[in-house]
């Protein structure tokens, strides 16, 4: 998991929607298949909560969920954090300041993991993540990923939805040096390989917009892995 210098968590409530096609319909998405799909006694992992978007419209989806929020920065954190005070749910909220692999192991009933993957490099790091993840859901627990992918669509038609949206040039440009220099796109197929090496079974892709793409996957029944993420 990446951290994010505390200064990004600024702007990002309004820099990320514009700079990311279909990123609030896919939280929309996922809220409405946990709806579907997760108790309402459940506690909910948001792995990378950045400043808590998902943990806000989750919290509005089921009032009866509690969650734990995990991010690395400290920023980000603290908005988050900001955002819950004020809409009340503070008291249904453990935030930790931490990477995934090094937080506490816990039991979750469904998890979300939200522009976090694309920045992991497919050297093991993604597949720790992925894998810490799975270690702390419960047998058949869904997790919701959204990320941007290794894509045969033009990268110009990402840039004129960027432009289209309000983006600058500078802004655009910084998005396109980002995914050539900093980020690590899979292909679909690789992401579902990853998926099940770390433990997850029913896999499938609900939404996609220019090459990102929101991922719906179960973990499996029959855990082969242990609570720390490695083969048994």
């Amino acid at each position: 998991m990446t951290a994010f210098p505390d200064h990004a968590a600024t702007d990002y409530d309004t820099r990320v929607p514009r700079l990311v096609p279909g990123y609030d319909l896919a939280q929309h998405l996922a809220a409405s298949l946990a709806a579907t799909l997760i108790a309402a006694d459940s506690t909910i992992l948001v792995a990378g909560c950045g400043t808590g978007n998902e943990l806000m419209l989750l919290s509005q989806t089921c009032p009866c969920w509690n969650f734990v929020a995990i991010d690395p920065s400290a920023g980000m954190l603290a908005k988050a954090r900001a955002k819950a005070e004020e809409a009340g749910i503070a008291n249904r909220v453990t935030f930790q300041c931490a990477t995934l692999e090094t937080a506490p192991v816990d039991h979750f009933g469904g998890a979300v993991s939200f522009l976090v993957t694309h920045f992991l490099a497919d050297d093991g790091a993604k597949l720790r993540h992925l894998r810490a993840l799975a270690a702390r859901l419960d047998p058949n627990a869904p997790a919701f990923f959204f990320d941007f992918g290794a894509t045969a669509l033009p990268q110009d038609a990402y840039a004129h939805w960027m432009r289209s949206g309000g983006a600058n040039e500078e802004a655009v440009e910084a998005v396109r040096a980002r995914i050539e220099n900093d980020w690590h796109p899979v292909s679909g197929q690789r992401f579902e390989t990853l998926l099940e090496q770390a433990g997850f079974q029913r896999i499938g892709c609900f939404f996609s917009a220019l090459g990102y793409r929101a991922v719906l996957a179960f973990k499996a029944s029959s855990d082969r892995h242990d609570r720390t993420g490695r083969d048994l």
